[in-house]
């Protein structure tokens, strides 16, 4: 589980270093920032893509296996990046990188799923993302600290060496792994009999415009504050480092929060305190301000995308892999989608205008979410 959450670290590391370079790599290579965001699109395009291929290759071939496998080319994706000759070329390599990168964490939602009894999955699960919440705010004073002091490239030979370790690590326990057969419905048979499933077409509904909303608008957020405060690539990467500080508060009081509060509430408050945080963006005129405003983001974020994860982890125990897979492939197309959108809505109205459409949007997200848990069974005690 260690070596799962230090894969998480890394590979939350690697999402999330791009954000604070997007204008220190549109300088570079003589273009926009939003031409620059293609990067992000085709991480995220290839990171969702391809969790139709990595959930039931997991399910049939054993899921640490194939994260191994994930890593060592995730580290030779990530040299190339750092060897890139132009934004064509990089973006091609960050496709690359989403394409085996996007193994690691869902793979290791579903090992936990597979070993850890679903009333205390939550709690597990909060624990086990504290890799994923420093990966995002080392991700995030890497990524700001290169473009201010080594160049863009150095963040992704950091990455590099981080995959390459943890694919060492992993690689004794993955040779030992057992794998079953594929079954009845064969390798793939599985997920096509998930996207029957009712609670599948919610969740995974959900989700996508969760990471249309939430990703789509955080993609822009070290632009904005370059852009807008004229802010150094270090301080954006700081303030960006706050989101990750407010999902670490979350990991560490998760147990508390679902056994006080219950999933429902949490769900609610995680919009309301998004709503907060994307709205007082948009007005923010101080780092310290904004520094603040990102940590409760983190938090809200994290009421509503863990219960999310945890309400994913059971759609199908008996194809957890594939379970998952579909429901990182549906966050991370719309992520894809977010990108796309929210650059557009940046061109014509504005940054600040998009941050306010998010927050309202995530705001009646939650509320809607919330309501489809209070409907099932048992949903209200978490």
């Amino acid at each position: 589980m260690f070596v799962l959450a230090f894969g998480s670290f890394v590979s939350t590391t690697s999402m999330r270093i791009a954000e604070p370079l997007l204008a220190d790599i549109a300088t570079q290579f003589n273009t926009t920032v939003v031409d620059a965001a293609s990067l992000i699109t085709s991480f995220a395009l290839a990171y969702g893509l391809f969790q139709l291929v990595h959930g039931p290759l997991g399910d049939r071939f054993g899921k640490l296996r194939v994260i191994c496998v994930a890593v060592f080319l995730a580290a030779a994706a990530s040299v190339a990046c750092a060897t890139s000759g132009s934004l064509k070329e990089l973006t091609i390599y960050r496709f690359m990188s989403g394409m085996t990168i996007g193994a690691v964490i869902p793979l290791s939602l579903a090992f936990v799923g597979d070993n850890i009894a679903f009333t205390n999955r939550q709690q597990v699960m909060g624990k086990f993302i504290a890799g994923g919440l420093l990966g995002g705010i080392f991700g995030s004073l890497v990524g700001g600290l290169s473009g201010q002091y080594f160049g863009w490239r150095m963040s992704f030979l950091i990455t590099a060496s981080g995959f390459l370790l943890i694919g060492l690590l992993l690689l004794p326990r993955a040779l030992k792994e057992t794998h079953r057969a594929a079954g009845q419905l064969g390798m793939f048979g599985n997920m096509r009999a998930l996207l029957k499933l009712r609670t599948v077409h919610v969740i995974c509904a959900v989700v996508a415009i969760e990471g249309w909303l939430f990703y789509g608008a955080f993609s822009y957020m070290g632009a904005y504050l370059r852009h807008e405060h004229l802010l150094e690539y270090a301080v954006v990467g700081v303030v960006l480092a706050g989101f990750g500080c407010g999902g670490l508060l979350y990991s560490a009081s998760v147990r508390q929060l679902v056994q006080r509060f219950g999933i429902v509430r949490m769900v609610v408050a995680g919009g309301v305190l998004m709503l907060l945080a994307f709205f007082g963006m948009s007005v923010s005129a101080t780092w310290p301000v904004a520094f603040v405003l990102m940590f409760v983001l983190g938090l809200g974020f994290n009421l509503m995308h863990n219960t999310l994860q945890t309400q994913a982890s059971e759609m199908a125990p008996d194809s957890r892999g594939s379970a998952i897979a579909i429901f990182a492939f549906s966050l991370f197309f719309g992520q894809a989608i977010g990108v796309v959108v929210d650059g557009q809505i940046v061109e014509w109205l504005g940054y600040r205008a998009m941050l306010l459409i998010t927050g309202v949007c995530l705001m009646v997200l939650a509320a809607g979410f919330a309501w489809f848990l209070s409907q099932r069974t048992g949903a209200t005690t978490g």
